[in-house]
């Protein structure tokens, strides 16, 4: 029983890190970070595909056609856990779309729109 009971113990500790460290990334609103790396379209809609900076894994997400006329290639993301607001910037940082006010830049609106998708 000592071994199984090292081994649930240790499950156990990990399990309870692993809710700590989600809690503290809700609590605190941690913005997660992202980039753009692809845009395109397929028989589901249009979609993009995102690379998180913390897990370097791509993510393909289905997105409107109204976002996707804010959404170029290589644009950051940030998305905070708690209150699910997220903004996009572009290339130089500029905030181009955030969530919370509807704020969007026109004439990156523009080019990204005549941008191929």
């Amino acid at each position: 029983m000592g071994l199984i009971g090292g081994i649930l113990k240790l499950a156990a500790l990990l399990v309870l890190a692993l809710v700590g460290l989600a809690a503290f990334l809700y609590f605190t609103d941690y913005a997660a970070e992202a980039t753009i790396t692809e845009k395109g379209s397929d028989s589901g809609g249009q979609y993009i595909v995102i690379r998180p900076k913390v897990v370097p894994y791509d993510y393909k997400q289905h997105i409107d056609s109204n976002a996707a006329q804010f959404v170029c290639e290589g644009y950051q993301v940030t998305y905070r856990v708690q209150t699910a607001r997220y903004q996009v910037m572009d290339h130089d940082g500029r905030v181009v779309y955030d969530s919370e006010s509807g704020l969007a830049r026109l004439p990156d609106l523009v080019r990204c729109s005549l941008l191929p998708v």
